[in-house]
């Protein structure tokens, strides 16, 4: 018999025993939401930026603390004159991929590592 702690497939303790599923759904839930956003949506980011950084000792979600800020950027990037780019379209596909993929492994409870192998290879 399985103690709670630990994943049937690869028998290792959980990091996912500090949030319960509520919360790890909801968080996937606005990444995807964000993902699936065409323009900048400030209060979608604030609040996937917020559920992110409360709950940053998920090794998942402290690997894609930096990529919010950076997505962000994004949308506030200014060339040598000073006159507001375009997200760069391929960039952005990265970040949407690489959300989509945190996102699956939160409600999944994989590891980093396996994360990375299924998701952000």
């Amino acid at each position: 018999m399985l103690t709670p702690a630990y994943n049937i497939r690869s028998r290792k303790s959980l990091e996912s025993c500090n949030m319960e599923d509520a919360t790890r759904n909801e968080i996937a839930d606005r990444l995807d939401e964000l993902a699936d956003q065409k323009q900048w949506n400030p209060e979608l980011w604030q609040r996937c930026y917020d559920l992110v950084g409360a709950h940053h000792d998920n090794e998942l979600l402290a690997y894609i603390h930096d990529d919010l800020i950076h997505y962000s950027g994004e949308f506030h990037s200014v060339n040598l004159l000073g006159f507001r780019v375009k997200p760069d379209r391929h960039q952005m596909d990265n970040y949407r991929q690489e959300f989509r993929g945190i996102a699956s492994a939160l409600r999944e409870h994989l590891s980093l590592n396996e994360a990375k192998k299924k998701y952000l290879a």
